[in-house]
């Protein structure tokens, strides 16, 4: 789980709550942040940071603030669970009470296509780039 802040406002003592849909059963536990699992609410895991890590930073110079932790799950109590398909994924995500949006498109391990356009966007930017004396 990584949290951006874009903004120009640092928020102390945040929290976010994680409503999953599918793998909820499966949570284990979070690495660098304090999480709850509320299954009475709609499959919810409530999270925040740690003493200390707990102060998501404003952006500066074009630089997001950034925290993150790993959220571990097994999939032995969610048998069928199909991550391409989004099983994995939160259907609703709420930081400090506001809803947040969440992707139409999850990512996938299995689209090796992805990797190519990449990488023949990054050698078209860097020889337009160049050609035009910006390197």
């Amino acid at each position: 789980m990584t949290l951006f802040d874009w903004s120009n406002q640092t928020y102390p003592n945040w929290f976010a709550a994680v409503e999953l849909d599918k793998a909820f059963p499966g949570f284990q536990q979070a690495y660098s942040f304090n999480a709850t699992t509320i299954p009475e609410l709609n499959n919810t895991i409530l999270v925040e940071g740690l003493p200390g890590l707990n102060y998501l930073v404003a952006a500066q110079n074009f630089s997001a603030g950034k925290l993150q932790s790993v959220l571990s799950f097994t999939k032995v109590p969610t048998p069928g669970i199909e991550i391409a398909l989004g099983d994995g994924f939160p259907s609703k995500v709420w930081f400090n009470g506001e809803p947040c949006a969440l992707p139409n498109i999850y990512p996938s391990g299995s689209n090796h296509n992805s990797a190519r356009m990449v990488l023949g966007v990054l050698l078209l930017a860097l020889t337009f780039s160049t050609t035009l004396g910006i390197l």
